[in-house]
């Protein structure tokens, strides 16, 4: 019997939690797309296509992978794919996507994904404010013990 992610193309934004595929959901993001690589390495093969549907860069994915995971990551212009280092599974990589996409994308107040966001890498804080209700949030972000965290202001 095949899996959930194995069955569907798309996620619904928004309802990482939820078992619930709806097929009409407004916001949805492809599956992630891995293929494995040479020295222990992964390749996703469909990041910037996911970036664009959470409507971040792949490299503020790259990067929470790479700390989630506890490993370097980097981008490939010879084969045009992103690179984690080390041997990691699809849902792996798919459950830590949809806890960046809880995190960093999703309105707590309203649970829409239709968030902007602004960095400041100086002071290390994340500015979110939803398109939808308008609620803000501020947060500080950073690494301890190779984990991102995400503390509301």
């Amino acid at each position: 019997m095949s899996s959930l992610l194995e069955q569907q193309a798309t996620i619904n934004i928004g309802g990482f939690s939820s078992a619930v595929h709806d097929d009409f959901y407004r916001y949805t993001m492809p599956v992630v797309e891995c293929q494995a690589g040479r020295r222990n390495e992964i390749a996703i093969t469909n990041l910037l296509e996911v970036a664009k549907a959470l409507r971040r860069t792949p490299e503020e994915i790259l990067k929470y992978l790479s700390s989630e995971l506890g490993c370097s990551g980097s981008y490939s212009s010879r084969i045009d794919q992103y690179i984690l280092k080390g041997d990691y599974s699809i849902p792996e990589i798919q459950r830590l996507v949809n806890q960046f996409g809880e995190d960093f994308v999703v309105c707590k107040a309203c649970r829409d994904p239709g968030t902007k966001h602004k960095v400041s890498q100086r002071k290390k804080i994340v500015y979110l404010k939803c398109g939808a209700c308008g609620a803000g949030r501020t947060g500080r972000y950073g690494s301890q013990g190779g984990q991102i965290y995400f503390e509301a202001g």
